[in-house]
């Protein structure tokens, strides 16, 4: 079996069905699922997701808040110092220190995992079963059971999951992103 029919969802399946965030205020291409040679019908404004942050070290480096399409509504992390960074970073008062809370904020449809590897898989299926879109660092899951419970979870729930090499947000790769699409690099020949 190939890896298409074992995990249908496609990064790009996430972005378009969740109506993710899209620096380039384009639309997010079509799932994946769809035709081959399907045209895109029009679309509406994109939705803007209300995002909550869980991981107080690594989940303050991103850009979320800058982005129109993302509203950052809460924070979490069991130490006060992540917590007051995650905070500061967000500008979100809404702060938790216990994860089970957190999931229970009203206004929240997607969470960002940013925890340490070990503790991945098992929030993302926490958070999917309570009826919120995931995306989360690298890894996934560190074992086959894991990520056989990942895949089950979003086609129980029916919930978005998404993997993301976060490094594409992390502030240093906007900032090169935009210098070369204003031409200050040059002509690039190895990168």
């Amino acid at each position: 079996m190939d890896s298409a029919s074992r995990f249908p969802l496609t990064r790009r399946g996430f972005l378009g069905g969740a109506s993710a965030i899209t620096v380039s205020g384009k639309p997010a291409p079509r799932p994946a699922q769809e035709p081959a040679g399907a045209t895109p019908g029009p679309r509406s404004t994109p939705k803007p997701v209300t995002i909550g942050i869980v991981g107080g070290r690594f989940g303050a480096s991103f850009q979320w808040h800058l982005d129109p399409l993302a509203h950052v509504v809460a924070v979490c992390d069991i130490a006060a110092g992540a917590l007051d960074r995650l905070a500061s970073a967000y500008r979100c008062d809404a702060r938790y220190r216990d994860f089970g809370e957190f999931l229970r904020h009203p206004r929240m449809d997607a969470v960002g995992v940013f925890t340490p590897a070990p503790l991945h898989a098992g929030m993302a299926t926490e958070a999917m079963r309570a009826g919120k879109h995931v995306i989360s660092a690298v890894p996934a899951g560190l074992t086959e059971e894991e990520l056989a419970g990942l895949l089950e979870t979003v086609r129980e729930t029916g919930m978005k999951y998404m993997m993301a090499e976060t490094s594409y947000y992390r502030p240093e790769i906007i900032t090169c992103r935009e210098w070369a699409r204003a031409g200050r690099f040059g002509a690039l020949f190895y990168s």
